[in-house]
């Protein structure tokens, strides 16, 4: 689904895995969209905003977000006093707390899975467990891979935007897609 919203906090209350608290940091009218896509075993979230802002966030014990940008003409996003510009991936720790400062208007995204569904899905595709990290790690996964995982992204976006949503099959099959670039993502981007 995908909602509009005018009223930072109205906006502010509909994030998910992660409880958010906000402050809108320059003069102007607050417009914002959030996509949230739930998958059987993933979700997936992309938020717009049009103001800069300070937030305040503490995620998930059972579904750490992993994070990015998706305009790759904005500004690197101030996670907890590190940058994280397109491109690069931060694994957010579960039960964690963050600041994150953005300059200008924001475009992002996030996605997340329980623990033992991250562990099974790298078991079947690497042969190995993953776990989240037990601190928030910022990773950077080759330019080829991350722009897959955005792509992918970007595409459950704009099928939930559609009115009838998306079919079981596709998404199925988009999920599978979305868990191997993400999975392939972690493994090559951890130092």
């Amino acid at each position: 689904s995908t909602n509009t919203y005018t009223d930072p906090d109205a906006y502010e209350a509909a994030i998910q895995p992660a409880h958010w608290k906000m402050l809108v940091s320059s003069r102007g009218t607050f417009q914002a969209e959030l996509t949230q896509i739930k998958l059987p075993r993933l979700w997936l979230q992309r938020g717009r905003e049009s103001l800069p802002r300070v937030t305040c966030s503490t995620v998930s014990t059972e579904r750490p977000p992993f994070a990015f940008l998706t305009d790759p003409d904005q500004p690197a996003l101030n996670h907890s006093g590190v940058d994280l510009p397109f491109g690069e991936l931060i694994a957010v720790a579960s039960g964690s707390t963050h600041h994150h400062r953005t300059e200008t208007a924001c475009n992002w995204a996030t996605l997340s899975l329980t623990h033992d569904e991250l562990a099974t899905t790298a078991h079947a595709l690497i042969g190995r467990d993953l776990t989240a990290p037990s601190v928030t790690s910022r990773l950077r996964p080759s330019r080829p891979l991350m722009l897959r995982l955005i792509t992918l992204h970007e595409t459950a976006g704009r099928l939930a935007k559609r009115a009838a949503g998306i079919p079981a099959q596709t998404a199925h099959a988009l999920e599978q897609a979305i868990l191997h670039a993400l999975v392939m993502c972690l493994t090559e981007g951890m130092p």
